[in-house]
């Protein structure tokens, strides 16, 4: 019983500790403002606090920026990059691989150089997710709605595969995200 008791002290006191007054809670402040006209920014990624990309745009035209530690600043996107809805990326030799996923079933990814490389699925459908655990095994997910049915695509290092899915219990026009964990070594 007595055990139960200090057991129960200690909780009570490092709770005391951890609840203590840290002052005001943080507020939000608004780190980039653009102009209407650039669109919206509908996905970040980062690697760490001094590179932070953030990317969108709007129907016409992908925009970019990258946040450095200190400022955002505007990025190049591939020429012709429409909207961009997600940004993904790992680290590869040398720094990030970078990969974008945008609509009219467009993608890109940038080097570790900064090089850039856009690529087109054969569907026209809006990419509304990627996932790469290599620089060789990338994922892409999207579709329209209404729209013909979902896309999921794989890159293998050279080319885009659409790939079919299985049969599902209900009918659906998109996949909206994708997302997973690579073991190293594993394929």
């Amino acid at each position: 019983m007595a055990d139960r008791r200090v057991f129960a002290a200690l909780l009570a006191f490092s709770w005391s500790l951890a609840c203590e007054d840290e002052g005001p809670p943080a507020r939000w402040q608004i780190g980039l403002a653009v102009e209407e006209t650039e669109g919206a920014f509908l996905s970040v990624w980062g690697r760490d606090r001094g590179e932070v990309y953030a990317v969108g745009g709007n129907p016409s035209h992908g925009a970019m920026r990258r946040f450095d530690g200190g400022a955002w600043v505007e990025e190049a996107l591939p020429d012709g990059m429409p909207l961009v809805n997600w940004v993904a990326g790992l680290e590869g030799d040398g720094g990030a691989l970078l990969w974008l996923a945008g609509n009219e079933g467009q993608l890109a990814r940038r080097g570790p150089a900064g090089e850039w490389a856009r690529m087109s699925l054969t569907s026209t459908s809006a990419l509304w997710g990627v996932w790469a655990a290599a620089d060789d095994d990338a994922w892409a997910v999207g579709g329209d709605i209404p729209g013909d049915g979902p896309v999921l695509a794989r890159w293998d290092g050279a080319s885009w595969t659409e790939l079919e899915l299985p049969a599902a219990d209900r009918e659906f026009d998109a996949l909206f995200k994708v997302w997973g964990h690579a073991s190293p070594g594993a394929r």
